[in-house]
């Protein structure tokens, strides 16, 4: 099933739910290292953007975005941003 089926704007996953929806290791590695590295938490977030709507993940430090992640059935995809601080 589409994951913005699955978990409408009115209902939010929890980041379990993601987990078990994505389905692959690099998905808890990749956000055990991000949570680590930078001491920040996920903030699930509802976006309407055309190209992939629904819920997606956003790490941000000091109110800039690090990254924003899209969950897939087995696997995820990672908007990095790139630039100066």
């Amino acid at each position: 099933m589409e994951w913005n089926t699955l978990y409408s704007k009115e209902k939010s996953p929890s980041m379990e739910q993601v987990t078990e929806y994505i389905n692959n290791s690099l998905w808890t590695d990749f956000n055990n290292r991000i949570q680590s590295t930078y001491r920040i938490r996920p903030c699930i977030e509802h976006s309407r953007c055309s190209m992939q709507a629904g819920w997606n993940i956003k790490y941000k430090k000091g109110g800039k975005s690090l990254c924003t992640l899209y969950p897939m059935q087995g696997y995820f995809i990672a908007l990095v941003v790139v630039g100066s601080s």
